[in-house]
């Protein structure tokens, strides 16, 4: 076998294979529904927990900026 044969260089090769653009965006469409429900459970929760510490950061950061400027430090 030489290196330069076809068989080599498409060994790593992943198939193109003609998907909807929309299993560009989300994953989980081919997978079962067992494991669609379970990664769109991890995905929600994440997401809520994420906006929940944005929220209470940023409510965190608006409350020491009033203490600060009515001078209470």
């Amino acid at each position: 076998m030489s290196l330069n044969s076809k068989s080599d260089r498409d060994d790593g090769l992943v198939q193109n294979s003609k998907q909807p653009w929309y299993y560009y965006l989300w994953d989980s469409f081919g997978k079962p529904p067992a494991e669609r429900r379970l990664l769109v459970r991890l995905d929600l929760s994440l997401l809520v927990f994420s906006t929940l510490g944005l929220i209470m950061r940023y409510i965190d950061q608006t409350n020491l900026s009033t203490a600060f400027v009515s001078g209470m430090k």
